[in-house]
């Protein structure tokens, strides 16, 4: 009798399955964030107790194409990313992206609304960008 060898899954073969599956939606949401005609920033919120703080990526973002609402428990950030175009080159943009041999690189709207668990002192909030970094410290709105 000739029985046939087969591979028994391994909890490491699931958590890699598991893993391309998560790479593969999430490259899906990036497009599909595109297609919409705009990006989706990555962002750590951490509960500093009386306070959150927020970090936010935005590279190629300048602090004059920000915009930052605060409303009860929601930041929304909005900024425009700009293409890098070399000082000494003529062309225009969009020719750029047209004569592109490959364009990963997205420019346009970027947006995030961010929803808290509490609600936040809005006129005591503060934030600095640096590096492509947006951190704002948020203090929350403390019953008393």
């Amino acid at each position: 009798m000739d029985l046939e060898k087969k591979a028994i899954p391994t909890k490491d073969d699931e958590t890699l399955r598991d893993l391309h599956e998560i790479l593969a939606l999430r490259e899906k949401v990036t497009k599909l964030s595109q297609q919409l005609g705009h990006d989706v920033p990555k962002v750590d919120l951490v509960d500093e107790g009386n306070s959150y703080t927020l970090v936010m990526e935005l590279p190629g973002v300048s602090q004059d194409n920000l915009e930052i609402a605060i409303q009860g428990r929601e930041v929304t950030v909005a900024g425009i990313r700009e293409s890098f175009v070399e000082p000494n080159v003529r062309d225009t943009v969009e020719k750029r992206k047209k004569d592109a041999v490959m364009n990963e690189r997205y420019s346009g709207l970027v947006q995030r609304s961010i929803g808290l668990p509490e609600e936040i002192l809005r006129d005591d909030a503060t934030a600095h960008l640096r590096e492509g970094l947006l951190v704002l410290y948020l203090p929350k709105r403390l019953e008393s």
